[in-house]
């Protein structure tokens, strides 16, 4: 149906413009904005221990933000901050799946990890993957709400 393409291409442009933005990232961003980068990394892993998902959507805004910022282009920063603007309802709905939370952190870690190495194509497949896993969080918690039965998204 119409609005499950429209979903669907939405997910993608953003899996894909989010991966460039931290491939760009691990080759542009200083030693400031790389520690910043860990900074919100490392609070966003205190949020899963506490299992605070309203606070780690926050985190999670400002996490990717850094990475946008990083790549130190102002075309991409600009159509990533139209998209995450429509996509922001879509992003917080992940975390509502079980499991989501500390696959999130986990999916950071990867990213970060890269980053901080200087790993570009590293950095861009695993934000790419990063942002497919919140697609398949959302369909799957989308799908059990559908159902009228308890949602379950490992």
């Amino acid at each position: 149906d119409f609005v499950t393409a429209r979903l669907t291409e939405m997910f993608e442009a953003v899996a894909e413009l989010e991966a460039v933005c931290a491939r760009l990232s691990a080759l542009k961003m200083t030693s400031a904005e790389r520690y910043r980068l860990e900074e919100l990394h490392h609070h966003c892993g205190g949020l899963v221990r506490r299992g605070d998902a309203e606070l780690y959507h926050g985190a999670n805004v400002d996490f990717h933000a850094a990475i946008r910022v990083g790549c130190h282009n102002a075309a991409l920063e600009d159509a990533m901050a139209t998209l995450r603007r429509r996509f922001a309802p879509l992003s917080r709905i992940q975390f509502r799946g079980e499991g989501r939370l500390a696959d999130s952190y986990a999916e950071h870690d990867e990213v970060v990890r890269a980053i901080m190495r200087g790993n570009a194509d590293l950095a861009f497949q695993t934000m790419r993957r990063h942002v497919s896993g919140v697609q398949r969080a959302f369909e799957e918690y989308t799908a059990g709400a559908a159902r009228g039965g308890p949602v379950q998204v490992a």
